[in-house]
């Protein structure tokens, strides 16, 4: 493909107090791989409060492509919020024929662009890539593998067919699908903007796909507050009534079961545990072979033990919290 059959591309990234993280997304954006008549790197500053908006603009000063913009505050009658509204606020600015989304803790690999444009076929509104932890300590390791398990199952369903959610961290959605369902402002707020935006296209009629290649992995960096993340993400999926809910819920009663096993019936919960640790080990072979990546199984005993007891743990803290943070902004957690 030429260069003038290329479409023009805009990737999108919204920041907010991000100073610690920033200088990792801004180095992998200097290594994208896209011709830069075609490309636009949209890089926003959500009324941080710490250095994001020196490091954006100085960066942006030194790209032709790049462009910095300062999001105002919002207006007392505004409905959008948070991120949703950041997004919609950075959409307007671009112009690109396919948006690329992605955060400011994000490190991109330099070949993103081009592989997810190969794997695009006609009437495809949304693609969703692939986001990994490094798994070079403990923490990592453990939400690295459950992530992605997460997306070995997204991806599983996606080529069935079968819609699960977006990625606003790896995820191109067409201008013409975005139009078409009348962006963030016809689809309003959701905490789990992503997500919102993914089934409004898919609900307009246009297709999906899961990109599961090594070229398309992305890596993210552990969160600053890993309950707070996952409150939001509980309350989101809750909201919108994905089905996916009731699979990560699921988990949560694993920890209750697991120590009444214990008690009444230690065999029965040995074999319990050798047949949910060959479930995890073949889903973490697989996603190791497909996306080129090493050391996730010698995890795996410890792994056991982190599900049951980290999703009892968030699950109980968001079912006793009135509120959520998302930077700095507060949300009800109470489930309508």
């Amino acid at each position: 493909m030429n260069l003038q059959n290329l479409p023009t591309v805009s990737i999108i990234i919204p920041s907010r107090n991000e100073e610690s993280n920033l200088p990792f997304c801004l180095k992998s954006l200097e290594n994208i791989d896209y011709p830069k008549e075609k490309l636009e790197i949209i890089l926003g500053n959500d009324n941080s409060d710490d250095a994001t908006p020196k490091l954006l603009q100085a960066f942006a000063n030194q790209y032709s492509h790049v462009r910095y913009i300062n999001i105002p505050k919002a207006e007392e009658n505004e409905t959008l919020k948070a991120k949703t509204r950041a997004l919609n606020f950075l959409i307007k600015e671009s112009t690109g024929d396919f948006l690329f989304f992605s955060d400011a803790d994000i490190e991109l690999p330099a070949g993103w662009i081009k592989a997810m444009l190969k794997n695009l076929e006609p009437n495809v509104g949304v693609m969703v890539g692939v986001t990994a932890f490094r798994n070079t300590d403990f923490l990592n390791a453990m939400q690295g593998t459950e992530w992605l398990m997460a997306l070995t199952m997204m991806k599983v369903f996606s080529d069935y067919k079968i819609p699960t959610t977006g990625m606003g961290n790896n995820m191109m959605v067409s201008r013409k699908a975005y139009e078409a369902v009348g962006g963030y402002e016809k689809i309003g707020f959701s905490i789990v903007e992503d997500y919102a935006l993914y089934q409004a296209i898919i609900a307009r009629g246009f297709d999906f796909k899961h990109v599961f290649e090594p070229e398309i992995v992305a890596y993210t960096r552990p969160p600053s507050n890993f309950l707070e993340q996952r409150k939001r993400w509980i309350k989101g999926a809750l909201e919108s009534k994905s089905w996916l809910i009731v699979l990560g819920l699921s988990q949560a009663f694993y920890l209750p079961v697991f120590i009444l096993l214990a008690i009444y019936s230690p065999i029965l919960l040995g074999i319990t545990n050798c047949i949910l640790f060959l479930f995890y080990f073949f889903i973490v072979l697989f996603f190791e072979k497909k996306l080129a990546l090493k050391g996730y199984l010698r995890w795996l005993p410890v792994f056991l033990i982190y599900m049951p007891v980290t999703w009892f743990v968030q699950y109980f803290v968001f079912l006793f919290s009135k509120k959520l943070d998302w930077k700095g902004q507060n949300f009800e957690t109470k489930i309508s």
